[in-house]
């Protein structure tokens, strides 16, 4: 989600000369914080694919009746 500064907002525009882009300082620090979640919530190095292309973990394999 984009949020464009309008010339004319006294107000933001004071805001943002004494305090600096505060917003776009927090947006790319959650960008960040999500692709370090990425990386270290990627497990699909630690297991070889399987041979059949699907996933092996069990989870792939149940139903709703195994529940």
């Amino acid at each position: 989600m984009s949020v464009q500064h309008r010339p004319g907002s006294p107000i933001y525009d004071s805001l943002l000369e004494r305090h600096g882009d505060v917003l776009a300082d927090v947006r790319a620090a959650v960008l960040e914080v999500r692709r370090a979640e990425r990386r270290s919530l990627d497990f699909s190095a630690m297991t070889p694919p399987h041979p059949r292309g699907g996933s092996d973990g069990p989870e792939e394999a149940w139903t709703d009746a195994d529940v």
